[in-house]
């Protein structure tokens, strides 16, 4: 029935995978006597042995189990070093240790620019790692002067045309200042992104700018929603369908391509999320549910995959509302994610 595609299911998928290569290397490494220490996070792995033999025992067995998935190991970031060894990288320690000044409006304005800078900086010079995606992570939580907002905004702006990953923690940051937006500025950067992105077919930036127009009601031009609705890209479809029938599309959009998936076969392959979808919420009329029994109960019993009133987490606003003119903001903290543990 093919496998749904988008951040959620990837990381399920993505740890299913990984968790049964994490047994398999410990199975092989303990048959060996090899003792092992380590880390993952989702793809980035660190082990830690007693013996230079074994740590080159362990990444020859990592290389095999890989290959025997038709997986492949990422050479550029992968060594063998002694300790004691640095466990962050010197970017992360610039970008986690820069402080935002809680003194004149001027001062901050200067920080905010220099924190930009910074970022642009270090991701050129660390093109291999998520500099852009770890820096934003720092603003979700800063405190700023309204006067300085405008500029806020527009840096954020800036960020995601640079580094499209950055879209889910972006949006997060724009609705909780939602109030404050500017919506013109946010429509011309969705429409920018959406034309960086569709005929390179990068279809998570695609998808998420998509859901940025739904989330504040803008419309999106109905060109690029055509090179939408004629690609493969099933999550974008169903997005854009949601759009067409909340009048957010500035245009008629046909859906010919789409309708041709419109049939049993179409839900017995890897359209098949967008073939219920589309007629389950009624956006294009067809009987194809009645075809396959199962899809036809599920679709009775109200299930969808699909759920337009959910949204991504958000804080506060970022614009200080306390007594007088200086936010107040804490000392920078160093996140940690969940991972697995050998």
């Amino acid at each position: 029935m093919g496998i749904p595609i988008g951040t959620d299911t990837s990381r399920i998928i993505a740890e299913i995978i990984g968790c049964s290569i994490d047994e398999a290397l410990v199975t092989q490494l303990r048959k060996e006597g090899i003792a092992i220490k380590g880390y993952r996070f989702v793809d980035d792995c660190h082990f830690f042995f007693h013996t230079q033999s074994d740590a080159e025992k362990a990444l020859m067995h990592f290389y095999r189990i890989l290959s025997d998935l038709s997986l492949s190991i990422n050479e550029e970031k992968t060594l063998l070093t002694r300790a004691p060894f640095q466990f962050d990288s010197n970017w992360s320690r610039q970008i986690s240790g820069f402080v935002f000044r809680n003194s004149e409006i001027r001062y901050q304005r200067l920080d905010i620019r220099h924190y930009f800078n910074l970022l642009i900086q270090l991701s050129k010079q660390f093109p291999n790692d998520s500099v852009i995606k770890y820096g934003i992570k720092r603003l979700k939580n800063l405190k700023i002067n309204k006067a300085n907002w405008e500029l806020f905004e527009s840096i954020l702006y800036s960020l995601c045309i640079a580094e499209g990953a950055i879209l889910p923690d972006m949006l997060s940051i724009l609705l909780q200042n939602k109030t404050d937006l500017d919506l013109s500025k946010l429509q011309s950067i969705i429409e920018a992104l959406l034309n960086q992105h569709v005929y390179k077919g990068n279809h998570f930036e695609v998808a998420w700018s998509l859901w940025m127009a739904r989330s504040f009601g803008i419309q999106v031009t109905n060109s690029v929603a055509q090179e939408i609705a004629d690609s493969k890209d099933i999550v974008s479809i169903i997005i854009l369908l949601d759009l067409i029938d909340n009048k957010l599309v500035s245009g008629p959009v046909s859906t010919s391509a789409i309708a041709a998936e419109f049939r049993q076969e179409g839900l017995l392959n890897e359209y098949w999320m967008l073939v219920y979808e589309a007629n389950h919420k009624g956006w294009v009329a067809s009987t194809v549910l009645s075809t396959v029994s199962f899809f036809q109960q599920i679709s009775t019993l109200g299930i969808s995959f699909y759920d337009n009133t959910r949204q991504v987490a958000f804080g506060s606003s970022n614009i200080w509302t306390g007594p007088g003119n200086t936010p107040k903001n804490a000392k920078p903290t160093t996140a940690k994610g969940d991972g697995f543990v050998y």
